[in-house]
């Protein structure tokens, strides 16, 4: 039994997999024929990013540590955050147009293919951007991993994957749970601002919120295990780490798990715009 249920989830990932390589490349040579808007709207992103990083250096100069956390352990937590946003930048942008398909009944075609519905609508676009943000993630990390002198070790290596995946999961999580408002009457733009916003406090320590904040960041809305809970492991002493912070991956995948049933729940309802 279990192994008939492995054969068939492999047989169901390399068929996803090839129909998103196959989405995606079609989707890159229509952006390839304006290739100068292409490539602007990719340093478009790398620049917005480095502004806001030349924000956050210029108040580091004024400051010598927030909540706790000195500047290289924010310019850690700062990386890996930038890192974890990206797959979902990449991956989901396509989230953003669903109120207007559904208000004009083109959300309509992707309830006729033999896959999964989010899986279809999702991959439909790539945007590049999120490997800009990516490039510059890295090179933050990077460089503040080799600043604070954590050891580069199996464990350590094999421990950051795992954090950011929850991380990961989490961030597409969220952008998955506000785009589902898109089916409630076109309020997905605004759901989804307000998403987007509250992944940006997963750069900063939850130390420096009220602790009330720092509960509905941790149980309600998961911005926490962003990055905060998983740098604090990296960076912070051992014994002031919480034990909630081993539980990261686990609480990404759930939260992710959960998202995508209330997307699919509203998207099986959907009947058109009956015109």
């Amino acid at each position: 039994m279990a192994v008939e249920w492995g054969k068939n989830t492999l047989k169901k990932i390399r068929y996803y997999t090839r129909i998103y390589f196959m989405l995606a490349a079609q989707y890159l040579k229509q952006r390839m024929q304006f290739r100068a808007d292409f490539v602007m709207e990719i340093f478009g992103m790398l620049i917005v990013n480095l502004v806001e990083f030349l924000t956050f250096w210029v108040v580091f100069h004024s400051i010598t540590e927030l909540g706790g956390w000195n500047f290289y352990e924010m310019l850690f937590l700062y990386g890996f955050s930038l890192m974890a946003m990206s797959p979902q930048q990449l991956l989901l942008d396509n989230g953003w147009s669903l109120s207007h398909k559904v208000v004009t009944g083109d959300f309509l075609k992707y309830c006729f293919r033999p896959m999964n519905l989010l899986f279809y609508f999702m991959s439909e676009t790539v945007d590049v951007k999120g490997f800009s943000q990516w490039f510059l993630g890295i090179v933050m990390f990077v460089y503040s991993w080799n600043k604070l002198g954590i050891p580069v070790t199996f464990v350590n290596i094999l421990l950051l994957l795992v954090f950011m995946s929850g991380a990961v999961l989490i961030c597409m999580g969220l952008l998955i749970f506000s785009c589902a408002f898109g089916f409630m009457g076109g309020a997905t733009n605004a759901a989804m601002v307000l998403a987007s916003d509250l992944k940006g406090y997963s750069r900063y320590p939850l130390t420096v919120f009220h602790k009330a904040i720092r509960i509905i960041f941790t149980v309600v809305i998961p911005v926490g295990f962003v990055a905060y809970y998983p740098a604090s492991f990296f960076v912070k002493a051992k014994e002031n780490i919480p034990v909630i912070v081993y539980f990261s991956p686990v609480i990404g995948m759930i939260f992710f798990l959960l998202t995508c049933k209330f997307w699919l729940y509203h998207a099986r309802k959907y009947a058109g715009t009956g015109s």
